[in-house]
This record gives structure tokens, sequence and C-alpha cells, in this order.
């Protein structure tokens, strides 16, 4: 059916037709198996438009995104159960829970998210994905939400980026010196690889976001620079932004074909998926442009390997690698309440700290979450030299990659080791 059809139906449920069109539509549903079928969906899709749209609801809704910005959260998590379902906060990279909320009322509260994230209230069998602005009495918060359907009902996440509050400095964001000047080295460059590695929720795009912050910053040289991103997470001023949008077509790959054709001097791509972004990203770097791309991989090195599986030449790997860079994000101790101690036989091993190391851990306050207050980043860079570049074109092992890029020391182990000695995070979280 058409959505005309489905807007006749609502309307001829609603009572806002006059008396021919109430007739006219009588007579076409007689005639009409079709429409008759519509006709069914128009009660339920009146029903959930109702009930997202009650005021208990709605309120249910605006207290769970209140105490998310209220506790500093990342995400909004409402998992339903057999018997109820349950509301979590992350917090410093850590569940909360918020509250329980009886079976009945979890529909209701799915389809007020869908109404609010301009998603299909009809639609329970498929995942989808929206956005919604919220204005808070401290800023404007952007929400990314997902529905995935499951044998309890329908999980939704909602991700959370206040806008006045990101940052996208790495000075701001306490990386420290010498790692700043190693992506600034990596950034001086004309072309080449720079890929940004990191588990799920660890910063990548931020940090891509850094760097291109850095490329337009006032003062720099003019930079012809394009992304292509799923989503586009924030607006950058001097760089064109390309959404993607599988159903228009418009794929990583169709966008950086595309990208070609503009001149550019900086291609970033959200994130390299298959085969054919990746030949595509390494023949803008091979032929004069820098490019800055995204890998879900748990190391710096492991990026090149994860290229190779993906069946990217060694050869041209090693022609175009510029480096890569990898982070994680740990706990940050609370000020007001994290004590002194001495670390056990297993934190000296695992993280190298010497003998007489002074160690703080966490022990928790009004102030904080269990200890803890905020996320820093765990960081690590690794720049192309002549001997990684030989490694990579003979398809060296992870292994052999990791010891000749890390030699002199710099690995995101050796990040975690001095943010434990100054008292930043505790050796348990580190560990973590």
């Amino acid at each position: 059916m058409t959505p005309e059809h489905t807007e006749q139906v609502l309307a001829f449920l609603q009572g806002e037709m006059d008396n021919d069109a109430r007739r006219a539509f009588q007579e076409a549903l007689a005639r009409s198996p079709e429409l008759r079928a519509e006709m069914e969906r128009g009660h339920e899709l009146l029903r959930v438009l109702e009930a997202s749209t009650d005021e208990a609801v709605s309120a249910r809704v605006n207290a769970h995104i209140q105490a998310a910005v209220a506790a500093g959260a990342s995400d909004i998590h409402v998992v339903p159960g057999p018997r109820d379902t349950k509301v979590f906060l992350r917090v410093d990279g850590a569940l909360r829970e918020l509250e329980h909320i009886p079976k009945e009322q979890h529909n209701p509260l799915i389809d007020r998210w869908k109404t609010l994230a301009d998603c299909d209230v009809a639609e329970h069998r498929r995942p989808q994905d929206g956005r919604l602005l919220v204005r808070q009495a401290d800023g404007e918060h952007d929400l990314r939400v997902a529905f995935v359907p499951t044998v309890t009902g329908e999980r939704l996440t909602a991700r959370l980026l206040a806008r006045s509050d990101v940052t996208i400095d790495l000075e701001a964001r306490h990386f420290a010196p010498h790692h700043i000047a190693a992506v600034d080295r990596l950034l001086a460059r004309r072309h080449g690889l720079i890929v940004v590695t990191g588990v799920g929720g660890s910063g990548k795009t931020t940090v891509l976001y850094s760097m291109l912050r850095r490329l337009t910053a006032p003062g720099h040289e003019p930079l012809n620079i394009m992304s292509v991103e799923d989503p586009v997470e924030m607006m950058l001023e001097g760089v064109s932004q390309v959404p993607v949008d599988v159903a228009a077509g418009v794929t990583f790959a169709s966008a950086t074909r595309a990208a070609f054709r503009s001149d550019l001097d900086v291609l970033m791509v959200g994130e390299i998926r298959n085969l054919e972004t990746a030949e595509l990203c390494l023949q803008a770097a091979v032929t004069g442009h820098l490019v800055l791309c995204t890998l879900h991989v748990d190391g710096a090195v492991d990026a090149v390997q994860r290229l190779i599986d993906m069946g990217v030449a060694p050869f041209l790997l090693s022609a175009t690698f510029a480096g890569a860079t990898h982070q994680r994000l740990v706990r940050r101790l609370c000020p007001d309440c994290s004590q002194p101690g001495t670390p056990t036989p297993e934190e000296r091993r695992v993280l190298g700290l010497p003998e007489d190391a002074v160690i703080r851990r966490a022990v928790g306050c009004p102030n904080c979450h269990g200890g803890y207050n905020g996320r820093l980043a765990l960081f690590e860079v690794v720049e192309e030299t002549a001997p990684l570049r030989r490694l990579i074109a003979a398809s060296a092992s992870t292994a052999d990659l990791w010891r000749e890029a890390f030699q002199h020391g710099g690995s995101i182990t050796d990040d975690a080791r001095a943010r434990v000695l100054a008292g930043d995070t505790s050796p348990e979280e580190a560990l973590r």
C-alpha cells in the first residue's frame, strides 16, 4: 500500500473525513482486500501513536534523558526481559541500573522513543536507527538511537553526544606531549595512509576529528578536505562531510570514488569495512593524497594484519602505510577519595612497575562513581620507518611488527604504566 492509503486509513479512523469522503472510502474498502488489510494495520498504528504520546510515557522518557545527562552517561539502554524491562546508563564505561519497568509498559516506552527518533512505530521485526536533538538546561544533546528486536521485545540503545561539551582537541584530552608530536608528524605528510584503531566506543571518531581540526586550524595552509562518514557525528568547519546512505546508494566505496574527482588534499573515511573500500583508500594514498581512516582492531600494528587479511597486497600497503594510532579508555581515579597503595606482584609484572612503586587505589565517595570520575585515553602511535616497510612487504607477523614498532617503548602498556604511576588511574583499571 502507498503512504497515501495509510494517510486515508488514519484520517478515516480519526474522524477527519467529511461525509462524501467517508462514503467513497467505505465503497473502496468493500472492493479492496488490500485496503482492508491496511485498515487492520491502521488500527494498530493508531494504538501505537496514542500510546507513544501518553503523558506518563513522555515524562518517563524525559526522565531517562535527564538522568543520563546529569550523570554524564554515554548511553541509555532499555533492555526487555521475560518479566520486566530494565533501564541502564553507561557512566564512565560501566553500566548502572536506573530502574525497572513493568512488562506492559515496555512497548509504549519503545514507541515513544521511535516517535521522537522519527522511526517507523509500526515496525517491530527489523532493526531501526534514528536520531533526535534534545535541549536541556546545560545545552543541546544529539542522541543516536538504535532499536533491535529480541525474543523478549525490542531493546533500545541511545548514545548521547553533548554538542557544547565535545572536546576534539588532543591537548584538552590530556594526550602526552610525545603522542601529540607524533600525530603532528603524521599529519605533516603530504600522502599516505593513517589508520586510527580501537575497539568500539574507544574514541576513534573523536581522534579523527581532532586530527581534522588540527589540519583546519587558523594559520594552517588551506587544504581541500572531504570526509565519508556513517553517520556524521559533528559538523566540522573546513571539511566537506558526506553522510553514508545505503538506501540512496551512497556507500563508503561509492562516496570515496566520487571524492577522487574533487581534487582532494585529504580524505577521511570513517571506517574501512571491506576490501573494496580498503583498496580505494590505498589508491588515494599512493596517488598523492593523505588518507585518514579507522579500523576495529586491538592495537596500532594490528591494522596492518587486518588490511592484509582483507586482501590488500602487502607490497602496496608497505608503499602507502604512514602510521597508525590506537587508544583504549580507562576510568580516571577520583581525586577526592583515592588512596595510596602498593602494587601486587601480578600488577608489577604485567604493567612493568618498579619494586618501590607507589600507586593509588579507588575508594568511593559522594563525588564519584565507585572511586572513579570520568575517563581518560591510553594511547600509542606507530610511525612508518624503512625497517617497518620491509616487514610489511614481507608479510611479517604482528609480533615481529610490534617488536620493531615499540623496540624503544611507546606502546599502550607503557602509557598505562605512566598513567598508573602518575595516579591518574588504578592498576586494576589499567589491567582491565
